[in-house]
């Protein structure tokens, strides 16, 4: 009898097991066009001036939100928020190239 349990066990597990599988997440590829050839390092300046306005616009975005707490709205705060979306944006792709 506990045979006839273990052998069920185990073929239920062999069978579960590649049911469970397809709810894990896949990993991204990682593509590489050349693998031989190092990749270019990104541009070091560009980087940090990228960097520097995207803090300088998270400091006055911070500003503005305090005026919207006592009901003014600042006339640029959308294109400030759309900036921050972009520079965010071209840091990501410039780090992971």
């Amino acid at each position: 009898m506990r045979v006839l349990q273990l052998i069920l066990l185990v073929s239920w597990l062999l069978i579960a097991a590649p049911a469970q599988e397809s709810h894990r997440r896949a990993l991204p590829e990682v593509r590489m066009d050349n693998p031989g050839q190092p990749q270019p390092r990104p541009n070091s300046a560009r980087l940090h001036s990228d960097a520097a306005e995207l803090a300088e616009l998270a400091r006055s975005v911070s500003a503005d939100l305090n005026q919207v707490n006592r009901g003014l709205l600042a006339k640029d705060l959308d294109n400030k928020l759309r900036r921050i979306e972009k520079l965010a944006k071209q840091l990501r792709q410039q780090l992971i190239r």
